[in-house]
């Protein structure tokens, strides 16, 4: 039998200077288990097309 785990992701937007990145941190020094992906990282997956696991060519 499988567990069902829940998790919550938080994505934080905005202008430049606004705190963001200082929001970011500051949660996750709050939480047990936390990984902070920068939004130039996941542009970076979409443009590779990453984003879709098992597509075929």
């Amino acid at each position: 039998m499988s567990t069902i785990t829940e998790q919550t992701i938080y994505i934080f937007s905005g202008p430049c200077g606004v705190g963001k990145s200082t929001l970011a941190k500051e949660l996750a020094d709050k939480l047990d288990k936390s990984a902070i992906v920068h939004g130039d990282n996941s542009w970076k997956c979409i443009v590779k097309d990453l984003s879709r696991p098992g597509k075929k060519d």
